[in-house]
């Protein structure tokens, strides 16, 4: 789902056997793109920061309840309010 403030807002059946040791591939792959290990609403998550080497639009992707949850900008919202977002919404069931 992609709203006008251009958060793109994405729910999908989670797809990792360990997602964080997903994300932390994925952070050792692309040393200096911006990603980093977090935790969103008490669940480890992957963070981006917008722009970098790989031009990230910004990111927060966790898993909860079995459901893969992205919350991702525009390029221009900073992580920090797309992290905002991803603690806002509610329990995932």
């Amino acid at each position: 789902m992609k709203f006008t403030s251009g958060i793109f807002y994405e729910i999908s059946p989670n797809a990792f056997a360990d997602p964080e040791g997903a994300w932390k591939q994925i952070i050792a792959a692309y040393p200096g793109a911006g990603y980093a290990l977090g935790a969103v609403r008490g669940y480890p998550a992957l963070l981006a920061e917008p722009g970098g080497t790989l031009n990230l639009l910004g990111l927060v992707e966790w898993v909860e309840n079995g459901l893969q949850i992205k919350v991702e900008g525009n390029g221009k919202i900073p992580l920090a309010g797309l992290e905002a977002i991803a603690e806002s919404l509610s329990g995932h069931n």
